[in-house]
């Protein structure tokens, strides 16, 4: 059961989005279940992004989960605006630009389910849960892979 914290937490970004508080899970079901990387959405995902890449070499999502696992663990103030520079660190170590860090960290944490920031979330979901997603991702991608 979530804490009073994380629900008033949650609520506060959801509000815009939100009718009434049944709607509180479409505006943020991330911050309830884990991500679902077998649907359709992220099956097409993950083929985009590994369009043209051989079979051998690691894709940039693979490289922006690694990186982001190393430089969030790393973190000591777990803020949205010290993950958004985090964030801006982790598209200069791999080549990528920071809206496509942010694509592929919402996939790793969300499933690619739009709606609230990606820092934001991620301050949300808090250090450990958002490391066990990113692990499960790379772990799922590692799985396809093989």
């Amino acid at each position: 059961m979530p804490s009073y914290e994380y629900l008033k937490a949650v609520l506060n970004v959801c509000q815009e989005r939100m009718h009434t508080l049944k709607d509180i899970y479409e505006a943020g079901s991330y911050f309830f279940t884990e991500p679902d990387y077998s649907t359709t959405e992220c099956s097409n995902f993950r083929e985009k992004c590994g369009a043209g890449v051989s079979s051998t070499s690691p894709t940039y999502p693979d490289k922006i989960v690694t990186a982001a696992i190393d430089r969030l663990n790393v973190m000591t103030e777990w803020k949205a605006k010290n993950i958004s520079e985090t964030v801006k660190s982790v598209a200069e170590q791999t080549g990528q630009k920071s809206s496509v860090v942010m694509q592929v960290l919402r996939y790793a944490v969300a499933g690619l389910k739009p709606g609230v920031g990606v820092p934001v979330i991620i301050e949300i979901l808090g250090k450990q849960r958002v490391t066990e997603r990113l692990e499960k991702c790379r772990t799922s991608q590692e799985k396809r892979d093989m």
